[in-house]
């Protein structure tokens, strides 16, 4: 399975996005940890139910003694979601990327960028 491409491309736009183009690299670690990794393959390959993937920079979220969220202490880090189990608010600024091909289908693996991948920014 060569997804390689893809994954240089959204590790590029991630790290564009959120100003750490020269730590790219970082990205590409990040995306390449087994959950990542398989959230995003299954993404890609139209094994998810999901045509969708969320990207944010920011510190992560746990519920306070009153159960509401609140910022985790610590330095913000990438967080890869659906939306769909985890429990992530958009504080600044997210990515993400669309799947424009048909149910099921995977994207194209081979190239870097064309219409059957979308990505985009949005603000909290």
């Amino acid at each position: 399975m060569a997804l390689q491409e893809r994954h240089r491309w959204m590790a590029a736009n991630v790290a564009s996005a959120f100003g750490m183009s020269d730590r790219v690299h970082l990205v590409e670690q990040t995306l390449g940890e087994y959950n990542n990794l398989k959230k995003l393959n299954d993404f890609l390959e139209g094994k998810s139910k999901h045509r969708h993937v969320f990207i944010y920079y920011q510190r992560p979220d746990v519920p306070n003694d009153q159960g509401e969220l609140v910022d985790a202490k610590g330095d913000a880090k990438l967080l890869i979601t659906t939306g769909e189990h985890e429990d992530v608010r958009i504080k600044s600024r997210a990515v993400y990327f669309l799947r424009n091909v048909a149910e099921n289908k995977p994207v194209k693996a081979d190239v870097s960028s064309d219409g059957d991948l979308l990505f985009g920014e949005m603000a909290a």
